[in-house]
């Protein structure tokens, strides 16, 4: 919001625009765009999805087994 405060505003007025008519639900928007920003690496974005996700009742277990998954690949054998 700092660096281009117009683009995150756009952005915004988009996203609430999509939310209203949107058949997916907040709650699968937000998990999508939670993948989406872990995708490009964008650490604003993932803490702001974050919060909506779990604010619309989304479960994140499935986030713990894939650091499971990383971690008994990251082992040594």
């Amino acid at each position: 919001m700092k660096v281009t405060p117009d683009s995150v505003r756009g952005y915004q007025t988009l996203s609430n625009a999509n939310a209203k008519n949107s058949h997916l639900g907040e709650k699968r928007r937000q998990l999508i765009s939670l993948a989406v920003a872990v995708t490009t690496r964008c650490d604003g974005c993932i803490t702001v999805h974050t919060d909506a996700a779990l604010k619309a009742g989304a479960a994140l277990i499935y986030s713990l087994r894939a650091l499971d998954a990383v971690d008994a690949h990251s082992t040594p054998q």
